[in-house]
């Protein structure tokens, strides 16, 4: 904290992280659990959130790219990494294969190039099967996954040692989520199933435990965050990150002065007016102009005005004795007041998975409970 220039960060809470974890564990037991920490871990850090996991002993971590394995990798993380993404293109199977980490292969000329690429380094590659039920993206037919299923076991240098699909509609169309259940259900009576069987993300975990596979995907959850159409206070899960500044500037303003761009706000009558160094720039959205609010001294105070880059203004009138240097909770609790991710979201038509990883690269994340 001592070396925060720009009083605006992201506070990170490692014991809310492994408490979410282990819930988690006990929720989908005896299920093993590979947390996804894909786009900086969801806003939170990638390196720390993975190493704060490792101690936790996860079945492996999930990232999208092979960027974001590497730099796992880089970091000291030994946790096998699973890349969700399609590789593309194919060549880049020889950098997986030097960094250790497993690939997802999702057509069969993808598993011919891995096999080659694992005979050219020597090395036993491990990778999972990806199956289109339905979400219409990346991978393979589940008739041409049972058809070629003897094909792909019989390589002598790769091994899948999983096979996976993606739901589409999870937490929002039931029926389309047990569609594409039961279309994968069939396709794994075809084939002698390999060790790690995966479909559930939070969304399908929380709302289709019955599916019966030996592994989860949880995203949203490891954060303390649950997806539309399902209620967080149904669950234990403790929100991890927080979104702060400070009150870097205060003014009174008489009724009638317009404040921000545009003059889209005018005071109905005398004002005191705080600044805080927090903008879009910093992944607090225009769209929060002039409806969100920020809570100060236990009162949640309206934004007022437009959202600028770097600053955003905020009417402390009904706060009690607001200082320069006081905290600003953006996102987060205090004094027994809230502002979730879910609020931030509704405010500006998305969801909370957007809300999070838009955080930008200049807010430091200050980690508590490392």
């Amino acid at each position: 904290m001592e070396r925060l220039l720009r009083p605006a960060y992201a506070e990170v809470d490692i014991g809310a992280l492994r408490f979410n974890y282990r819930q988690i564990k006990e929720l989908v037991s005896p299920a093993a659990v590979m947390p996804v920490v894909k786009a900086n871990a969801y806003g939170h850090g990638a390196v720390e959130t993975a190493r704060a996991l490792e101690t936790e002993n996860p079945e492996m971590l999930g990232v999208a790219t092979i960027e974001e394995g590497t730099q796992l990798r880089e970091a000291g993380i030994k946790s096998p990494i699973l890349v969700l993404g399609s590789v593309y293109p194919f060549k880049n199977f020889r950098v997986i294969i030097e960094y250790g980490l497993t690939p997802v292969v999702a057509s069969l000329a993808a598993a011919k190039a891995l096999e080659e690429a694992a005979e050219g380094s020597g090395k036993k590659v491990f990778f999972h099967l990806e199956v289109d039920t339905g979400m219409g993206r990346t991978g393979i037919s589940p008739q041409t996954a049972a058809d070629n299923w003897n094909h792909l076991k019989g390589f002598s240098h790769t091994e899948c040692e999983g096979v996976f699909t993606h739901l589409a509609c999870a937490g929002e169309d039931l029926r389309e989520t047990e569609k594409q259940l039961g279309i994968f259900r069939r396709m794994l009576e075809k084939i002698s199933p390999p060790r790690y069987i995966h479909v559930l993300n939070t969304a399908g975990m929380l709302t289709s435990s019955g599916a019966g596979f030996n592994m989860v995907r949880p995203g949203l959850a490891i954060y303390g965050l649950c997806p539309d159409g399902v209620r967080r206070q149904d669950y234990p899960f403790k929100p991890v990150l927080s979104l702060k500044s400070a009150v870097i500037f205060l003014k009174e303003v008489p009724g009638g002065i317009k404040i921000s761009y545009g003059g889209t706000w005018k005071a109905p009558r005398k004002t005191l007016i705080a600044t805080l160094c927090a903008g879009y720039a910093d992944g607090y959205r225009r769209e929060l102009s002039n409806k969100a609010g920020v809570i100060i001294n236990g009162t949640l105070c309206p934004v007022v005005g437009r959202v600028c880059m770097d600053m955003i203004m905020v009417d402390v009138t009904a706060a009690s004795g607001v200082r320069t240097g006081d905290e600003a909770v953006l996102m987060g609790s205090s004094g027994g007041v809230s502002v979730t991710a879910e609020d931030l979201a509704g405010i500006c038509g998305t969801v909370n998975y957007e809300i999070l990883t838009g955080i930008s690269s200049r807010v430091p994340r200050v980690y508590r409970g490392l």
